[in-house]
């Protein structure tokens, strides 16, 4: 499937080890290796998701009205929504968070940057404040770079793991230090928007279709409230210009839930009505011809099930890749790089380091 065995990561920790047993960073490797064939794979499932979500001004507009306070959310003129290309993230930060930058005009003509933060992590982590702080630092700076007018920058935290998250300030990490030093630990705010917080017959009142169907989904990733006919309803509902590629991406979505079976996707496609079988039918046979099938229609799940493997090993390839360059920056012996990351040698050498 694409996936290094257990023993050969193992070996190859020994190896690494073996070289420089001084080195503290030999071991990072095998976190390295682990953190991408097992985490980055579904980060990237999550980003594609949401920023295609977010790509489309009417369920960013409907996600501002629910994520920002009602006194902030007023003073913006969301008919002239911006995007703005490039990313605020720095290369350390990227295994945190993803970002998406708006630009949005005020009522008063001035205007405000609001960076739509998709957050990586499965568990809170009560130091999110510090690399938080790191953004914020940085994206000033590039608009510094840049020559531009400072714009505020309004971060909004897209949490949709299973915990409860809750922003822990700065001066929080710094509870006993006296009254008069407190005036130097920086301070800043931060919106939330806590997909698990939502309850499904809120989620069901959604007003804009997409941002319904991606919040019952992403929903339904932890919690065992939302059934099958909650999943039929909000692809149901959604409308003519909701649908396209984001339809797509919804069922790849689906397809990577690591709690839902081919068996549910298939009973959710027996419920659509027939107008939104004939529009998911595209993208089923879109699947197959990605070699990502999930056997939607009965009766061809087996006839799919290579295709199902051929899919998931070209979607782990990147990660191979990556992880094979850093490998050889490392002047690891080619051999064990083709042992580890499973490439033949003639990949292997014609990775650019």
């Amino acid at each position: 499937m694409g996936f290094v065995p257990f023993y050969k990561i193992l070996k190859f920790h020994w190896f690494i080890v073996s070289i420089d047993r001084q080195s503290r960073k030999s071991s990072t490797f095998v976190k390295d290796y682990y953190h991408i064939t097992m985490n980055k794979k579904l980060h990237k499932v999550h980003d594609t998701f949401v920023k295609n979500l977010l790509s489309h001004k009417e369920s960013a507009s409907e996600f501002l009205k629910h994520a920002l306070h009602q006194e902030l959310f007023r003073h913006f003129d969301l008919k002239n929504i911006t995007y703005l290309p490039g990313t605020y993230v720095t290369k350390e930060l990227n295994e945190f968070i993803s970002d998406i930058v708006l630009k949005i005009p005020l009522n008063t003509s001035k205007e405000v940057t609001v960076s739509i933060l998709v957050e990586h992590k499965s568990a809170v982590d009560h130091l999110t404040c510090i690399q938080l702080l790191s953004y914020i630092s940085n994206a000033y700076e590039l608009q510094r770079k840049q020559k531009e007018n400072l714009s505020i920058i309004i971060p909004i935290i897209y949490y949709h793991g299973k915990g409860k998250w809750l922003f822990r300030p700065l001066d929080k990490l710094f509870a006993d230090v006296p009254k008069a030093f407190r005036k130097f630990i920086p301070s800043y705010q931060v919106e939330l928007f806590a997909v698990q917080e939502y309850t499904v017959p809120q989620i069901h009142k959604i007003a804009e279709t997409r941002l319904r169907a991606a919040m019952m989904v992403q929903k339904g990733q932890y919690d065992n409230l939302v059934a099958i006919m909650d999943y039929v309803r909000v692809i149901n509902s959604l409308e003519d210009d909701a649908t396209g590629n984001f339809l797509f991406t919804l069922f790849v979505y689906l397809s990577n839930m690591s709690n839902f079976e081919k068996e549910s996707i298939i009973d959710i496609t027996n419920h659509l009505t027939t107008e939104m079988k004939t529009k998911s039918k595209t993208f089923i046979d879109q699947f197959r011809e990605e070699g990502i099938a999930i056997g939607i229609e009965k009766g061809i799940e087996k006839g799919i099930e290579k295709g199902i493997e051929k899919g998931i090993e070209k979607g782990s390839l990147q990660s191979r890749y990556e992880f094979a360059r850093k490998l050889l920056l490392r002047n690891v012996p080619l051999e064990d790089i083709c042992e580890l990351t499973e490439l033949t040698l003639e990949e292997v050498k014609g990775i650019k380091v």
